[in-house]
């Protein structure tokens, strides 16, 4: 019988947590939607965060929660991947800790029911939406390209920096634009869930890319031999690269 090396152990527990993340965020707005028609025959809800009270308004129990634990569940599930997986640099893990912290009051403390007539941008769920898709988006537009030095290709290293960029701005565009149809157009809702599908999507996409890039450095079994080094750093270098590098 064949001996499994421990450093493989280790990446696959990295690769697993990355997909995880990727496979919930997929499934979330899928399962929230498919569940109340299945369950009820429920039309699409105005946002993913009305899943939270949403049941039948023909049978006067709109408010009632039908997929309010479905949600919860799947918002404590990735706060909890997220607290797990520890970043290649300390300001990532805190970064990385924040969105979790924000998933969980996202969990914790629903949008407000029924909703009211004009939009509260400050609302205790609209403030953990926000510090969740921030600290995201600086992950992906700062630290993301942390680990691309150890791509040998400088054209696949370069593709991959655009593409983490891009999917940072989107995670800070696309719930800006939640915030401005809400704003703006306050009756029109239809689109709303649709938005958020894709910014959660983003957040799936970025996951996925960070396993094929780590997979195609072996940064997962570099870093579970301790082969890799990263600068020593603090808060005051969160906007400047810190490359993941071999130890020399």
């Amino acid at each position: 019988m064949k001996d499994q090396k421990l450093p493989n152990q280790s990446a696959g527990t990295y690769r697993t947590l990355r997909n995880g993340l990727a496979l919930l965020a997929f499934l979330f707005p899928i399962l929230l939607a498919l569940g109340a028609y299945v369950r009820a025959g429920l039309p699409l809800a105005g946002s993913i965060s009305e899943y939270y009270h949403y049941f039948d308004p023909v049978k006067q129990e709109y408010g009632r929660g039908l997929m309010r634990d479905l949600l919860v569940g799947l918002l404590c599930g990735q706060a909890a991947l997220l607290f797990v997986y520890k970043g290649f640099t300390r300001l990532e893990d805190y970064a990385l800790n924040i969105a979790g912290i924000a998933a969980t009051g996202l969990a914790l403390f629903p949008m407000r029911w029924p909703a009211p007539s004009a939009f509260d941008p400050f609302s205790t769920h609209g403030v953990f939406a926000a510090i969740f898709f921030i600290s995201i988006a600086y992950v992906c537009i700062w630290r993301a390209n942390d680990t691309l030095h150890l791509i040998v290709d400088e054209k696949v290293r370069k593709s991959y920096a655009r593409i983490y960029k891009l999917l940072g701005i989107l995670m800070l565009v696309l719930p800006a634009l939640v915030w401005a149809w809400l704003y703006y157009l306050p009756l029109k809702k239809s689109l709303i869930f649709f938005i958020e599908m894709g910014s959660v999507y983003t957040f799936a996409t970025y996951w996925v890319l960070k396993s094929r890039e780590a997979k195609m450095s072996g940064l997962d079994e570099q870093a579970a031999t301790g082969n890799l080094s990263v600068p020593d750093h603090s808060i005051k270098d969160m906007f400047r690269e810190l490359p993941v590098q071999h130890r020399e």
